[in-house]
């Protein structure tokens, strides 16, 4: 048994991206601007239980009722099967901040 008593929807504006090429390399620049907005109440509440058990609650941190979340992202193409990439994700709320930072090396083949 699971139930959860708070939930939040994040809607995305659609990604603005500009590319630069080069006569060896292609880069990419975008960005994403969202906003997520929390429904019901703003303490995540999930009820469990396990078979033959009684029923516990997990409690989360509190969320707001509206979060601002921009991502920006940059990435460079090394060759045509490999690229490079770097992002900047972070959140903006009444009661704080949270910042987050993402890399990745792709390779296809």
């Amino acid at each position: 048994m699971s139930t959860t008593a708070a939930t939040a929807t994040p809607k995305p504006a659609p990604p603005r991206r500009c590319r630069e090429a080069t006569n060896e390399t292609a880069a990419d620049l975008s960005g994403v601007l969202g906003w997520q907005r929390a429904h019901g109440g703003l303490t995540p509440a999930t009820r469990h239980a396990f078979a033959g058990g009684d029923d516990f609650t997990v409690f989360g941190l509190p969320m707001a009722r509206g979060m601002l979340l921009p991502d920006l992202a940059a990435s460079v193409e090394l060759n045509p099967s490999t690229s490079l990439g770097l992002s900047y994700i972070w959140s903006f709320a009444s009661g704080g901040t949270d910042h987050g930072i993402r890399a990745s090396f792709a390779v296809r083949f």
